[in-house]
């Protein structure tokens, strides 16, 4: 005789629930001005007695205008003052993994070094990757040197469509933001994300918003107004929420509080 088991409900033997397919979705048609300039909104907080969360918004929002132009400009000049630090000598080492053969110049060293904004430094990065001059090149020493080097960096063509590469149709939007996330105060950030964008998860996955979300990350500040290095989980915490923002930036729909960040310094 065979005894059968008894029937069970599939939940009581714990088996976990198939989780959700990610969303992804198709990035927004590009609706650029056909002058160029890119619309950069300004509302300040103003914060009432000592208290920051007591902060209201009463400042009337305004408008500037950033000439796309100028982010392609700035980042071409990063390129050549980059391959003149390696020709004269003077890079800057960085404290990070170096696998270079000792003899050729970090590319990442030459690059951070010369830039004055991290968002135009990773950029100029991404873009000498999308080239093949990524950090594998740069540790084959049959294949670069700093003659190489120099070479490719005066010769890289840079341009609106470079960049378009990178970021998607709306990468000025992209970059205008994360250069006013690096300029901004790191309590300033860690306020707006902690009342603004509580959501740490990224729901929109294509290929512009993961740029984006990367640049993000690489361009949220370390330092506090007064000299003090911002703790790593303090800094990731606000780093990702920042990152899940303009991520969305990047398929057209920038969240309306990314306002409060301060005029992007070019």
């Amino acid at each position: 005789m065979t005894a059968a088991l008894p029937t069970r409900d599939p939940a009581d033997l714990g088996i976990p629930p198939t989780p959700a397919p990610l969303r992804v979705v198709p990035p927004l048609p590009p609706s650029p001005r056909s002058d160029g300039l890119i619309p950069v909104r300004l509302s300040p907080l103003i914060a009432t007695g000592d208290n920051l969360d007591a902060a209201s918004e009463t400042c009337e929002a305004t408008e500037t205008f950033v000439d796309q132009q100028l982010i392609v400009d700035y980042t071409g000049a990063l390129a050549r003052r980059t391959a003149a630090h390696i020709r004269d000598g003077v890079v800057e080492a960085i404290p990070h993994h170096h696998q270079h053969p000792a003899g050729v110049a970090c590319l990442r060293c030459a690059v951070l070094g010369a830039a004055g904004h991290k968002t135009l430094a990773t950029t100029l990065l991404e873009v000498m990757n999308s080239t093949n001059a990524d950090e594998a090149w740069n540790n084959d020493p049959k294949v670069c040197t700093d003659v190489k080097m120099i070479s490719r960096l005066r010769r890289l063509a840079i341009s609106s469509a470079t960049l378009e590469g990178l970021y998607g149709p709306h990468w000025a939007a992209v970059m205008l933001t994360c250069l006013r996330v690096e300029h901004a105060d790191f309590e300033l950030l860690a306020y707006l994300t902690r009342r603004y964008q509580p959501s740490r998860v990224l729901m929109v996955h294509t290929r512009d918003s993961l740029a984006a979300y990367h640049l993000a990350l690489v361009c949220c500040p370390w330092i506090t107004r007064d000299g003090r290095t911002v703790s790593a989980v303090a800094r990731n915490a606000v780093g990702v929420r920042l990152a899940v923002a303009i991520a969305t930036v990047a398929v057209g729909e920038a969240p309306e509080w990314l306002d409060h960040l301060p005029a992007p310094a070019l």
